[in-house]
């Protein structure tokens, strides 16, 4: 009776290391997507950035062309 138990606690324990090692290699699995997610947000973030600037500059442009295209009308 008592090794049959044993048995059973030895197979339990395996079980539980593999079950840490899976989640173990899930976590790292985690991080390395999470690493690799970076880069990705940089440029996206640098993209916007540049978008916004874009978008700061067309506005006076605008402005400014609104009256021309108003006189043009007009004449």
């Amino acid at each position: 009776m008592a090794i049959s138990s044993l048995m059973m606690a030895i197979s339990s324990l395996m079980m539980a290391i593999s079950s840490l090692m899976m989640a173990i290699y899930s976590l790292m699995m985690a991080i390395s997507s999470l690493v690799m997610a970076i880069p990705s947000l940089m440029i996206a973030i640098s993209s916007l950035m540049l978008a916004i600037s874009s978008l700061m500059m067309a506005i006076p442009s605008l402005m400014m062309a609104i009256p021309s295209l108003m006189m043009a009308i007009s004449s």
